[in-house]
């Protein structure tokens, strides 16, 4: 399995909240315009690897390009409670800014 693959087990729902607060971002439902919203999360139970941690960690979905596989896009889903409405977040983005705001843990992990 790749790092990349690897490295989705950093995004847990805590550090997505506290990559929207880095940002100044709340997010709102597009919708009902609610502020509540839930993140699905896998843990060892449901983990894709055997090598990945015990988590829990948000579930990160896989959106496969019709054109090329080396351009499929990973991404979060956050769901709003009140009406169900989802919105997708772009992993690569979330994992650029856990690079920068934690590189120690970034860069223990890839030695490992």
């Amino acid at each position: 399995m790749s790092s990349m693959y690897e490295n989705f087990e950093f995004i847990t729902a805590e550090i997505l909240s506290e990559y929207f607060d880095s940002k100044g971002v709340i997010p709102h439902c597009s919708l009902c315009d609610s502020v509540h919203f839930t993140v699905p999360q896998v843990g060892m139970t449901g983990a894709v690897s055997c090598s990945m941690g015990i988590g829990p960690y948000a579930n990160v979905f896989k959106a496969e390009s019709i054109y090329h596989k080396n351009t499929d896009s990973y991404y979060i889903s956050i769901i709003c409670k009140k009406c169900g409405n989802v919105m997708m977040i772009d992993t690569s983005q979330v994992l650029d800014w856990v690079k920068q705001k934690y590189p120690a843990i970034m860069e223990k992990d890839s030695n490992d």
